[in-house]
């Protein structure tokens, strides 16, 4: 498998979430996807449990890749979600706000496919967005 096939995989990944198609995450992520976000349950099923939770929360949600490394079977990628908060998600009411957030991400490839998981996100961030906390750091006043 090539680095640009590879580096594939997590755009197919994204766009699968985009898309809602659920089904086309099995020719992207292993069955027994390991997961090491708390909020996601393991597997590929967790995971798809857990798209249509955050797609039903955020109104018109997506995501992007935007920028996206890969070191033999390792991928490394910064990924943006936007979307209106609606729904429940993560046990909060929707609130109506208008969320961005960017993730760091870091994939294993095994067998052609994302085998493995780990992530960086701003939770902070999204909540002080959501209104549930206030804001945080030197640029609090912006």
């Amino acid at each position: 498998m090539t680095n640009a096939q590879k580096a594939d995989l997590v755009y197919r990944f994204v766009d699968a979430m985009n898309t809602q198609d659920f089904g086309a995450l099995s020719c992207v992520v292993a069955e027994d996807y390991i997961q090491h976000n708390p909020f996601v349950p393991p597997g590929r099923a967790g995971l798809c449990a857990f798209f249509e939770g955050s797609l039903t929360a955020f109104e018109d949600g997506v995501g992007r890749v935007l920028d996206i490394l890969v070191d033999g079977n390792r991928i490394a990628a910064r990924l943006e979600f936007r979307g209106i908060h609606r729904g429940t998600f993560l046990g909060i009411e929707g609130t109506g706000k208008y969320i961005v957030f960017e993730t760091a991400d870091f994939f294993r490839v095994e067998n052609n496919l994302l085998k493995e998981h780990w992530d960086v996100s701003d939770w902070a961030g999204v909540f002080h967005q959501m209104g549930i906390l206030p804001p945080i750091g030197p640029y609090a006043n912006f």
